[in-house]
């Protein structure tokens, strides 16, 4: 029986060809880059389960729609109140209302006031009257209407007529006509409100 030869050609090409294997992929596998495997060079379902280190990934590595959504827990006790917060700043000034009227005689000679004091009355002509206020009224709104001056006569009712009136400073004209236009003496109320 005759010794067999173990360094044939065939078993010389195969071994070289296994070392070239391994060291090429060896090689390759040193020459790669970090982050230079791409998606596209893996098969699908290359990465598995198994193949990935445990609590290696984050939620950023997945889809919005892959993990579940975290369930909220019960509602725990209210925590006590805090200290008093530092007092704000002042707010703007408001504005400062105005509100002043009278109801006056058809003479001038007499007048109710409201507040006291704010209004004074001055007959000036046959109806034509000058209300003074204690302050500037340019600004304000003012009404006018003819009315019967508190114990006039009983059961009466307001005589037909028109009024105007036009402000000027802490002033308010006020004028009062009979139902034909002609200027007359009335009983009237006015007020302004700034």
């Amino acid at each position: 029986m005759q010794p067999r030869r173990l360094l044939t050609p065939p078993n010389l090409l195969g071994t070289a060809a296994v070392f070239l294997a391994l060291t090429g992929s060896a090689l390759a596998g040193a020459q790669l880059g970090k982050n230079s495997v791409k998606q596209r060079h893996l098969a699908p379902n290359a990465v598995t389960s198994a193949k990935v280190k445990d609590r290696t990934l984050r939620k950023r590595d997945f889809a919005a729609t892959a993990l579940p959504r975290p369930v909220s827990g019960a509602t725990g006790e209210r925590g006590a109140t805090g200290p008093q917060g530092a007092r704000g700043p002042s707010g703007p000034a408001g504005v400062t209302q105005f509100l002043a009227g009278a109801v006056v005689k058809a003479d001038g000679s007499a007048s109710i006031a409201s507040p006291p004091d704010s209004v004074g009355v001055t007959r000036t002509g046959t109806g034509v009257y000058r209300l003074d206020f204690t302050q500037n009224v340019d600004l304000c709104a003012f009404v006018i209407s003819l009315t019967i001056f508190p114990g006039g006569s009983s059961g009466a009712s307001v005589p037909a007529g028109m009024t105007a009136g036009r402000i000027a400073g802490n002033s308010l004209r006020v004028e009062t006509r009979d139902s034909a236009g002609t200027f007359a003496d009335r009983d009237f109320e006015a007020g302004v409100s700034c």
